[in-house]
């Protein structure tokens, strides 16, 4: 592993590989020549394209606890904040794209994905293992289930956003990695549906807050064996879909809310 600290990007660089910083624990800054066409830098000393569109890697050994993406920034390169350890708070801005393990060890606690996001990596955040809450807009998004491998922190999970059809497969949740261990779900007032299968295999799940739900998927909390014994459907939910609690195990006392108007096949099965 290198022991550089400082790197200057010179004026007539056009190319720099994938990957180039990734063994350079001790980097604290790297800075670009102001007449480079390709590149450019910012105040805290991450690498960037020259339009600040994409953020290709920040320094490993910044000691910085925070850090906002510049507005501008679409796109996050793999790996480009992997074992920053020191960053605890992380803004994500207006990103679009975070491909694969571009956040993979570093020291956040809580993750907010902006609305504009539109694909997330394999293991983009995969090893954060002090990461407990994550903020997750209800859009479809193209995301690798991989996401939060090894996030053995994570407890929350809270749905914000418009309402929308949001819909997931089995077994492919963004959150599947760490579905096993997830005790909380919270949804945000404007979310009016719970998708398919979204929390199907959350043993561990014990609260939900519902505020705005007015109808829940199929399978979408199929398994979730740690719901408490006496469970109510609040009074706005108006649909609960195929299988959408089979295998609730522990819930013996089931009031239902004055605006359940379809309880489809197999809702509380087993």
């Amino acid at each position: 592993q290198s022991t550089v600290e400082t790197i200057t990007i010179p004026v007539n660089v056009e190319t720099i590989g994938d990957y180039v910083f990734k063994q350079c624990p001790k980097l604290k800054s790297i800075s670009v020549n102001v007449n480079n066409k390709h590149f450019s830098s910012d105040s805290t000393g991450a690498l960037l394209n020259k339009n600040q569109s994409i953020l290709i890697q920040y320094p490993i050994g910044n000691e910085a606890k925070t850090y906002t993406l510049p507005v501008d920034v679409e796109t996050i390169k793999s790996y480009a904040f992997s074992s920053c350890s020191s960053l605890t708070t992380l803004t994500l801005t207006s990103v679009e794209v975070i491909e694969q393990n571009a956040f993979k060890s570093i020291g956040i606690t809580e993750l907010t994905i902006p609305q504009t996001i539109t694909s997330i990596g394999a293991s983009a955040f995969a090893s954060c293992s002090k990461l407990a809450t994550l903020n997750y807009p209800n859009k479809q998004i193209t995301v690798d289930k991989t996401m939060l491998t090894g996030c053995s922190a994570m407890r929350t999970i809270k749905i914000t956003g418009a309402a929308a059809t949001v819909n997931y497969e089995t077994g492919n949740q963004p959150w599947n990695s760490v579905i096993g261990i997830i005790t909380t779900v919270e949804f945000a007032s404007s979310v009016t549906r719970v998708p398919n299968y979204a929390f199907e295999g959350a043993v561990k799940l014990t609260t939900i807050t519902w505020e705005g739900i007015t109808s829940i998927g199929n399978y979408a909390f199929k398994g979730c064996s740690g719901i408490k014994e006496t469970f109510t459907i609040p009074d706005k939910i108006t649909t609960l879909g195929t299988n959408s609690f089979e295998g609730c195990s522990r819930i013996t006392g089931l009031t239902i809310g004055k605006g359940l108007t379809s309880i489809t096949n197999y809702a509380f099965k087993g």
